[in-house]
């Protein structure tokens, strides 16, 4: 059986949780220093898009992980 923490969650599962998130905040670092460097205005707003999306995925995971008192 997996090693869980007080929140009901595996060691396994906190520790996939914390990757994705950073994961999530590289990408919108890289995306908004692409967007920075794109002369294209359609290719720009679009890069933006997915900055802001990895953006809403960190900020959901940690939602997450704040509600199960694993942060």
């Amino acid at each position: 059986m997996p090693h869980t923490t007080n929140s009901g969650i595996s060691q396994v599962e906190l520790q996939t949780l914390r990757h994705l998130i950073n994961d999530a905040d590289t990408g919108s670092k890289k995306f908004q220093m692409y967007a920075q460097e794109c002369q294209n205005p359609e290719l720009r707003n679009w890069v933006q898009q997915q900055a802001q999306s990895c953006d809403q995925k960190k900020h959901t995971l940690m939602q997450f992980l704040s509600s199960t008192g694993s942060v």
